[in-house]
């Protein structure tokens, strides 16, 4: 696959503070990857994707998008083409129904109306919300809300999805109806940078970025970062049950041939386990 997004050497800092929030960042994400991107608060990840957003300028270093650079001079073409979900989804909506919500952008930027509708229509299937178009926002779950605020993006046809802490303001059902929506976009081959502090989030992703003090520690699969003792302890973060289970379950010699993603996936696999024994 391509490269699309590529980050040289990436600092920040803030007017006034004595320390960079970013310090020397150096990663690139191919098209259609699903990354997670973790680490403690004060890391530095938030920052960065204000930078990707355009609400930041970095310090020094350099951003390619598709291989154009990201300067001042050329950010509000470049910029949508990046599509970016908010925490709060209330913060998204424009219209006074979810289909008016779906059809402001792409009026905005004088889509043709009938290539506009089947737009609207094909996400609206595949993130099933034929049952929510005419409803008022404030009608809706916070679940219901992110897809909606996804849909409305994902119309607009952006290279790739930032999710800046998209689902920490929900239940668990919204949760979960948002990460599979997630696993649906990233079948469709679109890029997702997804910013989490839940590492059971981070399981669905093809790759894990840490970042800790401004800086990239680790850039692997997730299950090879949850192995690495080390650097759990130093970043603060935690291994998601599933992991710990998969763990121990190692270290009283069952073992599977792959890793487990989710409680179910790991459900399974024990009873396909069992029944060979």
């Amino acid at each position: 696959m391509a490269v699309l997004l590529d980050i040289q050497d990436l600092h920040f800092q803030y007017p006034g503070a004595s320390q960079h929030v970013l310090s020397g960042v150096n990663v690139t994400i191919e098209e259609g990857e699903f990354v997670a991107l973790a680490g403690r608060n004060g890391s530095g990840k938030s920052t960065l994707a204000r930078i990707l957003n355009g609400q930041l300028h970095s310090s020094s270093g350099s951003i390619l998008l598709g291989g154009e650079a990201l300067t001042p001079t050329n950010k509000q073409a470049q910029r949508r083409r990046i599509g970016y979900v908010f925490q709060n989804p209330d913060h998204q909506f424009i219209g006074a129904t979810v289909w008016d919500d779906l059809a402001f952008g792409l009026e905005n930027h004088s889509v043709h109306r009938e290539t506009m509708i089947q737009r609207m229509n094909y996400y609206v299937r595949l993130l099933r919300l034929e049952d929510l178009l005419h409803k008022a926002p404030h009608q809706l779950s916070g679940g219901q809300k992110q897809r909606v605020g996804l849909a409305g993006i994902l119309v607009l046809k952006p290279d790739i999805i930032i999710l800046d802490e998209a689902t920490s303001m929900l239940d668990p059902k919204g949760r979960h109806e948002v990460m599979l929506a997630l696993k649906e976009i990233s079948n469709q081959g679109i890029t997702i940078l997804m910013i989490t502090h839940d590492m059971e989030e981070v399981l669905e992703a093809d790759r894990f970025i840490v970042m800790h003090q401004g800086s990239i520690v680790a850039d692997n699969v997730p299950h090879a970062v949850f192995d690495d003792g080390p650097l759990l302890e130093t970043t603060g973060l935690k291994r998601p049950f599933v992991v710990e289970l998969q763990q121990e379950l190692s270290k009283a010699g069952i073992t599977f041939e792959q890793d487990c993603h989710s409680e179910k996936e790991l459900i399974d696999h024990l009873c396909k386990y069992n029944f060979q024994v």
